[in-house]
């Protein structure tokens, strides 16, 4: 999670206040129940949804990973839990977010 703070807590200017109820909204917006004690049936559905979605929008990638048995539990958990804040600078991250929430 400290990824994933980092990010609102920038935002907001290190209003620890502000960037905390920012967080706590999103979560239960965007990565509810990904945060239980027993999240593995959430997240199996993700990791389903982002298979298939892999599978359409670039076949010859899904079968060269598939072919090699690199399935997306084996790397794309991190990449839901913090919504990408653990790969891209923070400044990258804005942009991101843009497209993937608000399809800008």
């Amino acid at each position: 999670l400290d990824s994933l703070c980092a990010a609102f807590l920038a935002l907001n200017f290190n209003n620890e206040g502000l960037a905390y109820s920012c967080l706590c909204a999103f979560i239960e917006k965007y990565l509810h129940n990904f945060f239980c004690k027993d999240n593995s049936e959430v997240m199996q559905e993700y990791l389903a949804v982002f298979s298939h979605m892999i599978a359409y929008h670039d076949p010859e990638l899904f079968n060269h990973l598939d072919t090699n048995g690199f399935t997306p539990d084996l790397y794309a958990i991190p990449w839901f839990l913090t919504m990408f804040t653990h790969v891209f600078p923070l400044n990258k991250i804005y942009h991101l977010w843009d497209t993937l929430l608000l399809g800008k």
